[in-house]
């Protein structure tokens, strides 16, 4: 009939038809009766499954979850989605495990209408591993995890009943551990770190030592990202050493010490010491081997934002866009528009072209709007200085909304680049006492991680500021300091810049100043 009525058309397989428009399509299902469909549902599950052990099966496991689900079968919807999960993951197609896992974990919460507590022990113990596999789905792609992130938290209860039941101490440990890893990821530093200290509480009462190790690394990461540097890099340094130990390129536990390596290197370039984090990086990315992997795209997109501090804006480009195109490869989100965003910012102080803001612009609308992430507070910064660079006041303050928030939310890597530019927008229209204001945010962002890369950027804008109203003699000096502190850092654009301003004058007032820097 439906094909009498034009509404089906061959595909180009034998004997399949398909919808000519998923209009009509969704009409057409919408005259079938609730029970007809779950008839049709199984009879089609059955007939798929009916190929167990061949290819046909293993190439269907998203389709047997699909029709399992509508046929109201949620134990069987639950264990397919669950294996098509596993597929994806070992594939590296991250957004298909995501979609999948969060199925497996939707299915068990219908089987008992909600009611998790009325699960029983061994069901109780697969919703907590399949809330983890999510977890490794979620960690290098933690766009738009709003609902994610209730099952987590649905597995951390899940979990405490277990603890306090059976004393399953390890369970509960995990949980708050990929609690711990995805508000990281998600650039909530703050919640991040109090789940891993959870973590690692439970992993030590439960002796597990191998889980202690990982939670360790990852309570570095999420100091790292908080810019607590002096309990944050002991922690990674540990992590690392005892991962080195036992690393083969391309293992898991090499890809895992890749990861916490290039973390430290992050952490070495916003400290200036630039000569470190490339040795670190270079480290990272031999471990990693050849194999493509999501943490390649991580490693580089770090690459590319040390590169940008530094003043190498080609070599960040290209960092950037190597990164993206491993990220595009294993279809993590919010790797591709971080590492878009970043070398859009390399390309961006080559070309001041309209292109390159654009994608710097969109790569942080998509980020934002899906949530946020990790270090997403330096495309604020930088959109903050590109639209104060061309004069657009009201757009850099708009930006500054989202920086000040990030900010908020302890992601601060960006915050003194955004308040350097502030501040000239301010002292621009007259009004000094912003632009001291913004200065002393800047000062307070990098006296806070300690950074000399960013006390030597304020000081330079000071410079700059000076300059500009006419207070030549400071300004000389302030750019002398400014200039020796980026020599000694070897950014080397940064300090031809100084040099420029300074006039080559002021050594003794510039020593004076560096020490006071």
């Amino acid at each position: 009939a439906l094909v009498a009525a034009d509404f089906l058309a061959p595909r180009d397989a034998a004997g399949m038809l398909r919808f000519k428009h998923k209009l009509t399509r969704d009409a057409v299902y919408a005259t079938v009766t609730l029970s007809q469909r779950r008839r049709l549902h199984q009879m089609v599950a059955q007939a798929l499954q009916g190929a167990a052990g061949d290819r046909a099966a293993y190439e269907s496991l998203e389709a047997l979850s699909y029709h399992y689900d509508a046929a109201g079968d949620h134990a069987k919807a639950a264990h397919y989605a669950e294996a098509a999960g596993d597929k994806a993951l070992g594939a590296m197609a991250l957004d298909r495990a995501r979609e999948q896992y969060t199925a497996a974990l939707r299915a068990m919460r219908d089987g008992v209408a909600g009611m998790l507590s009325s699960l029983d022990d061994e069901a109780k113990r697969r919703w907590c591993l399949v809330a983890q596999k999510l977890g490794q789905a979620c960690v290098f792609d933690p766009l738009g995890v709003a609902e994610g992130l209730r099952l987590f938290e649905d597995a951390k209860a899940v979990a405490g009943e277990l603890a306090r039941t059976h004393g399953e101490l390890n369970v509960l440990a995990r949980a708050e551990y990929w609690l711990a890893y995805i508000q990281y990821g998600r650039g909530r530093a703050r919640e991040s770190v109090q789940h891993a200290e959870l973590a690692l509480r439970h992993a030590n009462d439960s002796a597990d030592l191998k889980l202690v190790a990982q939670v360790e690394a990852t309570l570095g990461q999420a100091l790292a990202s908080a810019g607590r540097y002096e309990r944050a890099l002991p922690l990674l340094d540990d992590a690392v050493a005892r991962k080195r130990q036992h690393s083969r390129v391309g293992s898991g536990t090499a890809i895992g010490s890749a990861y916490s390596l290039a973390r430290k290197a992050y952490t070495l370039g916003d400290l200036g010491r630039f000569q470190e984090a490339h040795a670190a990086f270079d480290e990272a990315l031999i471990l990693l081997g050849d194999k493509v992997h999501s943490v390649r795209g991580s490693v580089l997109e770090l690459v590319c934002a040390v590169h940008l501090w530094q003043g190498r804006w080609e070599e960040a480009e290209a960092a950037g866009l190597a990164g993206a195109d491993v990220a595009w490869r294993c279809r993590s989100r919010y790797l591709l528009l971080m590492g878009r965003g970043l070398a859009a910012c390399g390309a961006w102080m080559r070309k001041r072209d309209e292109a390159s803001l654009q994608m710097l612009r969109k790569s942080s609308q998509w980020i934002e709007e899906r949530g946020g992430a990790v270090s997403a507070s330096l495309t604020y910064g930088w959109l903050v200085e590109a639209s104060a660079s061309r004069g657009e006041a009201a757009a850099a303050r708009q930006h500054a909304v989202g920086l000040f928030q990030r900010a908020r939310a302890q992601d601060r890597h960006g915050l003194a680049m955004g308040c350097r530019a502030l501040a000239k927008v301010a002292a621009a229209a007259g009004d000094s006492a912003a632009a001291r204001h913004y200065l002393g945010l800047a000062d307070a962002a990098a006296q806070a991680r300690r950074s000399p890369r960013e006390a030597a950027e304020n000081e330079f804008a000071r410079a700059q500021l000076a300059a500009a109203s006419g207070r030549l003699g400071e300004a000389a000096e302030r750019a002398q300091a400014a200039a020796h502190a980026f020599e000694q850092m070897h950014m080397d654009w940064h300090a031809a810049g100084a040099r420029k301003l300074s006039g080559g004058n002021g050594h003794e007032h510039a020593e004076r100043r560096l020490l006071r820097a």
